[in-house]
């Protein structure tokens, strides 16, 4: 069981590692460059250069004495405490790390008797308000200014008597209060809770749920590559006909569920995020269908799967990397493996080839267009 640690005390490179994930984060989300990395690393620098104080307080969160997660309450300034750094690592999300962190950093505001928290994000987060208030806590937007080229908004929060773990910890509740069953585009046969534009959280980004810990929500859409694979797997049912199938980063289990509408023997959907987990339970039901979801980084494993499915895993290198090299020995070894991918900058193409090809629905808030041009590969030379 892996734990997560929560201290005040900064082990050796702590300060470096929240400058890193700020880092790679706002360069990813955001396109920010050195001057957002260097700005990170001198106002973090000189916060913790003046602790201890009784005001302010810097924690990490560490697993396997690696930093995984930080945040800051910082009371020099004002009346009012100032959020500051909370960031997590993304093979972190969904294991109540940052909600681990929210805890201790409300538990120490609540000590301090400081009135409020407040907290700077960029413009166009309102709809994080419904979300804070899921958690307990009350927002209030302040004001507004301009930095590193966008609105930045103040955000002003009341913290209720409730723990962060606490307020979320009813993972299915908070599913199907932000999302709708609805059928996917392109594999009607099957329904989804998904977010749309009449739901709040089709309207939070990445950065807004990250502010108060919870993982991105990649569960509450149906990427092209997952619809591409599920409409493959329907229309050739006798692929997984009678077979173990795994799903990895299975995210709403619509890979998974075509699956096991397909008539395989047993299904698995794995994911990191422990949100996924539950809205792949929450889905399998809707559809009539047996699909075992299990949280865990899967990657190296091996437990003899027959069929091993994978849609949008090619968007960041080093997870593509290290999903390549892994579905690449499975398929060696006999298992078939089989990629939904759009055409994702870090597919491994030189080892691929393709079987089919699909024009798939999607919404241009999330891609570059409405419909997405993708295709379903396997390894070559699979046996």
């Amino acid at each position: 069981m892996n734990e997560i640690e929560i201290t005040a005390d900064a082990p050796p490179g702590a300060l470096a590692r929240l400058v890193e994930m700020h880092a790679l984060y706002y360069a990813r989300a955001w396109g920010f460059g050195a001057f957002f990395e260097a700005k990170v690393a001198r106002e973090a620098g000189e916060f913790a250069a003046a602790l201890p104080r009784g005001d302010s307080r810097l924690w990490f969160a560490r697993l396997h004495d690696r930093v995984v997660g930080s945040i800051a309450i910082d009371g020099r300034q004002s009346a009012s405490a100032h959020l500051r750094w909370f960031i997590l690592d993304d093979a972190s999300r969904g294991a109540g790390t940052g909600a681990a962190l929210l805890d201790a950093a409300l538990a120490f505001c609540r000590a301090q008797s400081f009135p409020s928290v407040y907290l700077w994000t960029f413009a166009g987060l309102d709809a994080a308000r419904r979300l804070y208030e899921f958690a307990r806590l009350s927002s209030r937007r302040r004001k507004e200014r301009r930095e590193l080229g966008r609105a930045r908004a103040r955000t002003a929060l009341r913290a209720g008597p409730a723990r962060m773990s606490e307020a979320i910890r009813d993972r299915a509740a908070f599913i199907r209060a932000n999302t709708r069953l609805l059928a996917v585009p392109h594999a009607p046969e099957i329904s989804l809770q998904l977010a749309d534009e009449a739901t709040a959280l089709w309207e939070k980004t990445e950065e807004e749920l990250g502010e108060i810990g919870l993982p991105p929500p990649f569960w509450a859409f149906a990427w092209a590559g997952g619809q591409a694979l599920a409409r493959y797997i329907l229309d050739h049912a006798a692929i997984v006909a009678g077979r173990h199938v795994l799903d990895f980063a299975s995210g709403s289990g619509l890979v998974a569920i075509a699956a096991a509408k397909a008539g395989a023997r047993k299904v698995e959907g794995c994911e990191i995020d422990a949100f996924a987990v539950e809205a792949i339970a929450i889905n399998a039901q809707a559809n009539g269908v047996s699909v075992e979801a299990r949280l865990g980084d899967m990657i190296g494993a091996d437990e003899g799967w027959d069929v091993v499915l994978a849609g949008d895993v090619s968007y960041e290198r080093d997870m593509a990397q290290r999903v390549t090299d892994w579905l690449e020995r499975l398929s060696a070894r006999g298992a078939l493996v089989l990629v939904g991918d759009p055409g994702r900058s870090y597919l491994a193409r030189e080892k691929l080839e393709p079987v089919a090809e699909y024009r798939v629905p999607v919404t241009r808030a999330l891609e570059d267009s409405e419909i997405k041009k993708t295709q379903v590969w396997r390894f070559r030379d699979t046996p």
